[in-house]
């Protein structure tokens, strides 16, 4: 029976696929001025994610969310600090999409006489605050939501997914490589329980937990800054 971490690590090989084959789509119309024909697929791919990118990005930070959670409260595999950081990223950008999405479903302009923009923002910095409660490393993510508040008035979605996943993408891509190589070890997991070279699991002979957090937010990136149906 495949297991749910076997089944996580099977959709990040999807997904680096996926990313690999976007990347080469890309320079091959860079260099040759023109897009392969591979009948229509390009376009009809391209017309599902414009109509469902901000969806795909919910999908993809709940199931990061949730598999993280399921590899520390059910398989019971400690977190060190570099993963601590990566959740205070990734977390707040399920929450984030989905208080939007349903802001967006949502028809009235006002919920329990706020204005819904206003109940949304209060349910996004609830959750902040109750999470800065559970670590202190979510507090980085609420800085990020203060940061676009303050600076910015119409909010997008992608005003704060995108900040959240490019802050996070550099922690998660040097937690990989500090698992792999020497020269990129750190003293400062040495006060937590695990050491964040400690790997649980690796499949495909370079899926750990850090690669399959990267992959997904740089598919979060990429669906956010190409995709995103917001004006």
């Amino acid at each position: 029976m495949v297991s749910a971490v076997e089944i996580l690590a099977n959709l990040t090989l999807l997904l680096d696929l996926t990313l690999l084959a976007s990347l080469g789509l890309y320079g091959y119309t860079k260099i040759l001025g023109k897009r392969p024909e591979i009948f229509g697929l390009l376009e009809k791919t391209e017309n599902v994610l414009n109509c469902f990118g901000n969806e795909l990005v919910f999908l993809l930070s709940l199931t990061a969310s949730s598999g993280s959670l399921y590899m520390s409260q059910i398989l019971g595999w400690t977190p060190c600090m570099l993963c601590w950081v990566q959740r205070a990223f990734i977390y707040p950008i399920a929450v984030v999409s989905g208080l939007f999405l349903i802001s967006n479903y949502i028809e009235r302009q006002e919920i329990f006489g706020f204005k819904k923009e206003s109940f949304r923002d209060f349910g996004i910095a609830a959750f902040f605050l109750a999470a800065s409660y559970w670590n202190k490393f979510f507090l980085l993510g609420f800085t990020v939501f203060l940061a676009v508040k303050f600076f910015l008035e119409d909010i997008r979605m992608k005003d704060h997914v995108l900040p959240l996943a490019t802050l996070g993408l550099p922690v998660s891509i040097y937690h990989a490589l500090d698992q792999r190589l020497v020269q990129f070890s750190e003293a400062g997991c040495s006060i937590f329980e695990v050491s964040c070279k400690t790997k649980y699991t690796f499949h495909y002979d370079y899926i750990t937990i850090p690669v399959m957090a990267a992959t997904a937010l740089m598919a979060i990136i990429v669906v956010m800054w190409k995709f995103s149906k917001e004006e």
